[in-house]
């Protein structure tokens, strides 16, 4: 609403999807495209368990170099992709209850340091805190899951097959 009004040309067209100018609301939704379009390639580099590792976490600290979002924010979609591709079996295993008191235990202390820290997004630290609060999270809910089989596109909708 308060950016200035461009010319309605191809290009500008082209680039609307791949830019939060035009609605900084939906920044996940654009990040989200361009790691869908790049979701081949990131493949690719994280079959190799090491080698895929090490783009993993070299792709998001070369971001915060050049302080360029989509890199920084990539540790997230890449973590996913990672451990769908290398951990099935853990990442599709139950978590007992004491594993889901301590991830809720280690869930709180990671947010109070987040809080603590008060860092801006390009900060690789808080990035880190951030990617380690999801598994946490994930985990501490986890043992109060419903006993129903989740549906076969479900278990595939975050995590690739391959």
């Amino acid at each position: 609403m308060n950016i200035e009004i461009k010319p309605l040309t191809v290009l500008n067209v082209i680039s609307i999807p791949f830019s939060i100018e035009y609605n900084n609301v939906a920044w996940y939704l654009v990040n989200l495209i361009v790691y869908l379009l790049f979701a081949p390639i990131i493949y690719l580099l994280l079959k190799n368990k090491c080698f895929g590792l090490i783009v993993m976490l070299g792709v998001p600290l070369v971001g915060c170099v050049i302080s360029n979002n989509y890199l920084i924010q990539s540790m997230y979609f890449m973590f996913g992709a990672y451990f769908g591709i290398h951990f099935k079996n853990t990442v599709f295993k139950k978590a007992s209850m004491k594993n889901s008191i301590i991830a809720a235990i280690v869930f709180v202390l990671l947010s109070q340091i987040l809080f603590l820290i008060k860092t801006n997004t390009t900060n690789y630290f808080s990035n880190i805190i951030l990617l380690l609060m999801m598994p946490a999270f994930w985990i501490a809910t986890d043992y109060f899951d419903f006993k129903n089989e989740p549906k076969w596109w479900i278990k595939i909708s975050f995590l690739y097959v391959s």
